[in-house]
């Protein structure tokens, strides 16, 4: 039986010219864990972020049966411009 420790699969696999494998585009990269744990990071960072701001929106600009559509845009608006670029840097900092 083969195991495999979490620490080794962050290890490149050292293939020698004598391997069974030949050189391929199509053949998967190394696995990288260091990349996983910053993809597995950004939700658990995130959703609380997000959800806060939901809820800040919510009740800053209510939606009702005369100012539906209004109060939507006003969420829309001030997410796109406000919250979007908060998440597009958190983003470029988790690459």
């Amino acid at each position: 039986m083969v195991a495999t420790e979490i620490h080794e699969l962050d290890r490149k696999l050292p293939f020698t010219a004598s391997d069974i494998i030949p050189d391929s585009l199509r053949l998967p990269p190394p696995f990288d864990f260091e990349r996983l744990t910053r993809f597995m990071a950004y939700p658990f960072i995130m959703t609380p972020l997000q959800l806060g701001w939901i809820k800040f929106l919510a009740g800053a600009f209510p939606i009702t049966k005369a100012a539906g559509n209004i109060a939507a845009l006003k969420r829309v608006g001030m997410d796109q411009l406000i919250f979007a670029p908060i998440g597009m840097q958190v983003t470029k900092l988790a690459r």
